[in-house]
């Protein structure tokens, strides 16, 4: 229900900033989520950028310290392409392997969006939210910003986000809600990587989010990247495989953030008797740092696992409806989906807990 109240959010501020041309453009996408036709007309309304592939993290559950593709930034002339190659693009998320506040461009990447009616956010580990980066961030508004804070404690924290030290990411945490103080916008969260490892801290999260000043938490699980390495590396962490472990933790949170007034969500968690319930070839796309567009924001974002084609060669449009995209779309209609997605927990739909 949530999904479909968001989206129908979407499609309303969408038909507000563009009036008819929004209004055909959320028609389009509405067919296509119902249709799921093998060509997409128009273009998708919602996009993934990775911004850059640089971090200054190690984290634990990440392909990034073990990349084998150059680690570069994505320029602002990337970005307005991409920018000028979707034209119906309502919102935006910038996100991928790498910290995107490192990438000098980032606030000129979010006014230039936002110039767009585009709604655009981020999310970032938070380790470099400086008193003059906070400042800068605010001044181009972006929607919403994303924190990552995989435990509540700094022994589990520090063990899972190698680089990082967990007291003073709170104290930037804290001066980042300060900052936004009253502000609508942006509008701030707090994101956990639920493992077998730190998933008995979930409560204990809730209560520091709590303390920290923000009312969302969301818990995501981990993936493995399309990879089979990293599903041999850390397939033992996965909440998917330890389903009384995550309910167990994820009850008990619920009571807590219940009584705290804090908005627990979680996303992924799967449910595969439930049967498929991604879409992402028919309402959204992934566009790596050096321009490849890939299916999604889980098992596909790696270009070299798997990509349609690349915005240096070709038009989205072009790319968008494609043989292999085509093809994609037909495999996840069909009993046997695309390899890459047949252990991804974002195929299945959200297993509910009570």
């Amino acid at each position: 229900m949530k999904q479909w109240e968001s989206r129908a959010r979407l499609a309303m501020a969408i038909i507000g900033r563009r009036g008819l041309k929004g209004l055909l453009d959320v028609a389009r996408a509405a067919y296509s989520l119902g249709a799921e036709p093998e060509v997409v007309p128009g273009g998708p309304l919602y996009v993934q950028v990775e911004p850059t592939v640089h971090c200054n993290l190690a984290c634990s559950m990440c392909d990034n310290p073990f990349l084998t593709r150059k680690a570069k930034y994505m320029t602002l002339d990337q970005f307005n392409n991409i920018l000028d190659q979707i034209p119906g693009l309502a919102k935006m998320s910038l996100v991928g392997v790498g910290e995107p506040i490192l990438n000098p461009d980032i606030f000129d990447m979010i006014a230039a969006a936002r110039s767009r009616g585009i709604e655009i956010g981020l999310a970032t580990n938070g380790t470099l939210l400086t008193d003059e980066r906070i400042r800068e961030l605010l001044a181009v508004d972006p929607r919403w910003i994303n924190v990552s804070l995989d435990g509540a404690t700094a022994e589990t924290f520090e063990t899972i986000r190698e680089g990082a030290v967990f007291e003073e990411l709170l104290e930037r945490i804290r001066k980042l809600v300060q900052a936004v103080g009253s502000r609508a916008t942006p509008k701030l969260s707090v994101w956990f990587v639920g493992m077998k490892q730190n998933i008995h801290e979930l409560p204990d999260l809730v209560r520091l989010v709590k303390d920290l000043g923000i009312s969302t938490l969301c818990l995501q699980t981990i993936h493995f990247w399309g990879k089979p390495e990293w599903e041999e590396r850390i397939g033992s962490e996965t909440l998917a495989i330890h389903p009384e472990l995550a309910d167990k933790w994820i009850s008990k949170a619920q009571r807590v953030a219940q009584s705290l007034g804090v908005e627990l969500e979680y996303v992924n968690l799967p449910d595969p008797s439930g049967g498929r319930a991604c879409q992402w070839p028919w309402r959204a796309a992934y566009v790596s740092v050096d321009g490849f567009v890939t299916p999604c924001c889980m098992h596909g974002t790696d270009p070299q696992v798997i990509n349609f084609g690349n915005l240096s060669q070709e038009s989205f449009r072009e790319i968008w409806n494609n043989q292999d995209y085509r093809r994609f779309r037909r495999e996840m209609k069909s009993d046997e989906p695309p390899e890459i997605c047949r252990n991804c927990p974002s195929y299945y739909p959200i297993r509910k807990i009570s």
